[in-house]
């Protein structure tokens, strides 16, 4: 590769060196492990949602049971003075609990959209990826016959006269192309 002017990085690691084909795999596995990963973050914020959309069910339960009640007028109260003391602080407070239980749905209904939202890009990236790897493996494989070929024919013909067919095809693609530069 000197002869080329290419030198080769000393990395420290005992991996051999790879096509830049099983580069480009490795690579997206790599990626799809990473969206793997966010989608179960996702599903886990999803199931988070449900759990705080259950626990406020069960708030609006328990508040039917317990807070929710209008106690009987005691005998002898007129109706403006059980309206005043019982049922409009009632109302007041049934009224606050609806606001805060609406606030609590709305959150948690555009919390689940965005998630669904963030799930399906992850998901299509995912299947992008792995469509990609697929194509990159079948290369890999494609380019590894072609490897095979060119050693059968670096054995016939011999190491040196294959790098000396190598340098002539490479002068005159760059004497071509410098004369279609000048052309031009």
């Amino acid at each position: 590769m000197l002869e080329y002017g290419i030198e080769w990085d000393k990395k420290g690691t005992h991996e051999r060196h790879k096509s830049v084909s099983e580069f480009k795999r490795d690579k997206l596995v790599e990626e799809v492990e990473i969206l793997e990963d966010k989608k179960r973050e996702i599903e886990t914020d999803i199931s988070t949602y449900k759990k705080s959309e259950n626990a406020a069910l069960a708030t609006v339960q328990k508040l039917e049971d317990e807070a929710l009640q209008l106690p009987e007028p005691p005998p002898l109260m007129s109706a403006k003075t059980y309206k005043t003391k019982h049922v409009e602080p009632f109302v007041r407070k049934l009224i606050k609990t609806i606001k805060n239980l609406a606030r609590r749905c709305i959150r948690a209904e555009k919390a689940a959209e965005q998630a669904e939202e963030r799930i399906s890009k992850v998901q299509e990236e995912r299947d992008y990826y792995k469509a990609k790897a697929w194509d990159l493996s079948k290369e890999n494989s494609r380019l590894k016959i072609e490897l095979r070929d060119f050693d059968r024919i670096k054995e016939y013909l011999g190491g040196e006269r294959v790098q000396e067919m190598l340098r002539v095809i490479s002068k005159t693609r760059t004497q071509r192309r410098d004369r279609s530069d000048t052309e031009r």
